[in-house]
């Protein structure tokens, strides 16, 4: 009889014995396999949220005259600058080698204004289209300005101006329809009206100048060195700053998130090596009659170590494929439920061959102590039992 044969009637002989290391092993691989595939996607969702909650590279004129603020960023409001950022520049980010980096390039024009011949604000005009990419958590009443006569307040602005959504104001002898008001969100934005590039590029005579570009570039696919520098060559006349803290931030959360997961896999295959070890050990304990008659007609050491480890092989193959596809299946399942972020998990070949080889791998070291054992068991003394 062949070795495989003698070691499938060997395990369908002892069905519960297998069928429990089985389970430790399903058990042992479900797990590891859902904590790895929920730290994969996990780290590449949230990395790509990261990049595309707002900008982290800022693009402005190369000036020394600066009298304007806005969200960190010292500003020219001034039309004097030689080197000064037109609207058409914003294009030329998509230029660059890494183009395929670039989430969304949203140009900029500060100024200040007085509204209603009372009220002096910050004004800031840009692409409406652009700006609701580039800053997924706004939230406003209304809708945003559509038309070249329409503008949308920040909150406070809005309150110190007694201003509701559509209601009208006054800016450079010009009326403007409030189409949207922002909702609180506790930064300049709040104090800021917002209306179209083009409009306030009109109302204020600027021309086709701009103040600064903002860019969300995915730090996953390029490093953010590389896309400031590239950017720096399509528009040598601008300052481009690269910022950090948010890049940072991504970094680390993520870091984090895959410092826990290594941490709760090794603590699980160091718990599942020695329940594994344990079992086989009582696996093969509970076979000393059975191996002593094989030893006592003939059999040779090595043909029952290869008859051992060929059982641990075959269930450590089967604990690894079910294993996998449980994990798979429960990462799936359960990603709704705790992670309000969508995930993507998927069966993947080369994941599920190495799940496979990695339990088997497991499986023998973690049998091997009691096999090794069970080949120096005296035949005379087994059939003593």
């Amino acid at each position: 009889m062949r070795l495989e044969a003698i070691a499938i009637k060997s395990i369908l002989r002892r069905r519960q014995r297998a069928l429990f290391l089985i389970l430790i092993l399903v058990t042992a691989v479900a797990i590891v396999n859902t904590l790895y595939q929920l730290n994969r996607s996990m780290s590449l969702e949230i990395g790509d949220t990261f990049d595309k909650l707002g900008p982290n590279i800022i693009i402005s004129a190369a000036s020394s005259d600066h009298d304007l603020s806005y969200g960190g960023v010292s500003l020219s409001s001034k039309n004097t600058e030689a080197n000064h950022l037109i609207a058409d520049d914003y294009m030329k980010v998509y230029q660059i080698h890494d183009r395929d980096s670039i989430a969304v390039v949203s140009p900029k024009l500060v100024d200040v204004g007085v509204i209603d011949n009372q009220q002096k604000a910050l004004l800031l005009g840009i692409y409406f289209q652009f700006e609701e990419q580039l800053k997924p958590w706004w939230n406003w009443q209304g809708k945003l300005p559509f038309k070249e006569n329409e503008v949308l307040l920040g909150y406070e602005l809005a309150q110190k101006l007694k201003k509701t959504v559509g209601g009208t104001l006054i800016l450079e002898n010009k009326e403007f329809q409030i189409t949207g008001v922002l909702e609180r969100n506790g930064t300049d934005e709040d104090q800021i009206l917002f209306l179209p590039l083009l409009t306030l590029q009109d109302i204020k005579n600027h021309g086709e100048r701009i103040s600064f570009i903002e860019v969300a570039a995915l730090c996953s696919t390029c490093p953010l060195p590389e896309i400031t520098e590239q950017i720096r060559h399509v528009l040598p006349h601008s300052n481009v700053t690269g910022l950090q803290e948010s890049v940072k931030m991504r970094t680390d959360t993520v870091e984090r998130i895959q410092e826990f997961m290594v941490i709760g896999t090794i603590v699980i295959i160091i718990i599942s090596s020695f329940v594994i070890g344990m079992t086989m050990m009582n696996y093969v304990y509970d076979r000393r009659v059975e191996i002593g008659i094989l030893r006592a007609v003939g059999y040779r050491r090595l043909y029952i170590f290869e008859m051992l480890l060929t059982e641990a092989l075959i269930l450590g193959t089967v604990g690894g494929l079910v294993g996998y596809s449980l994990g798979t299946f429960f990462a799936d399942f359960i990603t709704p439920y705790l992670i309000h972020i969508p995930l993507t998990i998927t069966y993947s070949w080369t994941l599920g061959l190495t799940s496979v080889a990695a339990t088997v791998g497991l499986t023998i070291l973690a049998s091997l102590v009691p096999i090794i054992r069970a080949t120096k068991i005296d035949p005379v003394e087994a059939l003593k039992i």
